[in-house]
């Protein structure tokens, strides 16, 4: 199970295996399958996978998905919704593909916070029995990302999706201006 990948809903525990994770998306029956929202859905198809991949990534991570990536004994996951909603779903998802049995090490990402968790796969257990007001505590400052500003790009075009504004002003492609 070298170097797979997966979307995992944390919305709906729906999850899907992919080859990649930018391009999976901007085709249209694989972000129905998935679970984004259609608005999401139109926004990212207007990019490259190639050339927008981060960018891509975060606007369906704003809308609950996870990305997930298996590197040899590790697993990396990035997300962008509170911890809280993420990782009961990724232990859920963990358990049904018996990722305990093939993982030594456990990355969290939250690409919206900037922050990341290392642990070992049994210390991620332990973190899953503890009281999820302690979940935050485990995560520390990510260093600077060649990835940032796109980051911050895809988390701008996200929020006015998510803003209460007309439809006319979504439909005229009103965006804000740049954070």
């Amino acid at each position: 199970m070298s170097n797979e990948g997966y979307w995992l809903n944390a919305n709906t525990g729906c999850c899907e295996t992919i080859e990649d994770h930018a391009e999976y998306l901007v085709i249209h029956k694989n972000a129905v399958r998935i679970g984004l929202p259609s608005d999401h859905e139109k926004l990212v198809r207007g990019f490259d996978w190639d050339l927008d991949r981060m960018k891509i990534m975060t606007i369906a991570m704003e809308a609950g998905l996870v990305r997930i990536r298996s590197l040899g004994t590790r697993v990396m996951c990035q997300f962008t919704y509170p911890v809280k909603s993420v990782l009961p779903h990724l232990a859920s998802f963990f358990e049904k593909n018996c990722f305990a049995e093939q993982f030594t090490h456990v990355e969290l990402s939250n690409v919206k916070s900037m922050t990341v968790a290392e642990m070992s796969w049994r210390e991620f257990e332990n973190l899953c029995l503890q009281s999820p007001s302690r979940w935050p505590a485990v995560f520390k400052k990510l260093p600077a990302s060649s990835d940032y500003e796109e980051i911050q790009e895809g988390l701008r075009l996200a929020a006015f999706l998510n803003e209460k504004t007309s439809p006319h002003q979504k439909r005229a492609g009103r965006l804000p201006a740049k954070v």
